[in-house]
């Protein structure tokens, strides 16, 4: 199963080769940071059955960018918005193989911080054997 920490490790390197020079903060912000950095944040995050061997998870993920300036951002606060949108438009691959499709991507401006949010949205099978395969299968018809 994919866990959170795999979804968030995906969304930072994401992030790391579309913004290579923009710091992603791993701490609470709460604690202080660098101008300019991103944080990542998961929102309204869900997880429910999915028929006998499933689940469906539902994330929503805020990324937060904090401008070099706080007065003086504009410019810099629409290219990283463009960038962000270019980067989660389509796929985001979690772990080989499983791959996402983020979903209603939206931008807001917060006091002088660009918030860019997306919806994740999957469901995985546990499809693994249990028991033991059968040799012999005597049929009376």
């Amino acid at each position: 199963m994919v866990t959170l920490k795999e979804v968030a490790t995906a969304i930072n390197v994401k992030l790391e080769e579309v913004l290579p020079s923009i710091p992603v903060n791993t701490k609470d912000i709460k604690e202080g940071f660098a101008r300019p950095s991103l944080y990542v944040d998961f929102d309204n995050a869900t997880k429910s059955p999915f028929g006998s061997h499933g689940v469906e998870r539902k994330i929503r993920v805020i990324i937060y960018f904090f401008p070099t300036s706080k007065d003086r951002y504009k410019f810099e606060i629409l290219d990283v918005q463009e960038k962000l949108e270019n980067a989660f438009t389509y796929t985001l691959e979690i772990k080989d193989g499983f791959i996402v499709y983020p979903d209603e991507l939206t931008s807001d401006k917060v006091d002088g911080v660009l918030q860019f949010a997306f919806d994740i949205s999957y469901i995985e099978i546990d499809d693994t054997e249990t028991g033991e395969d059968i040799e012999n299968l005597i049929m009376n018809i």
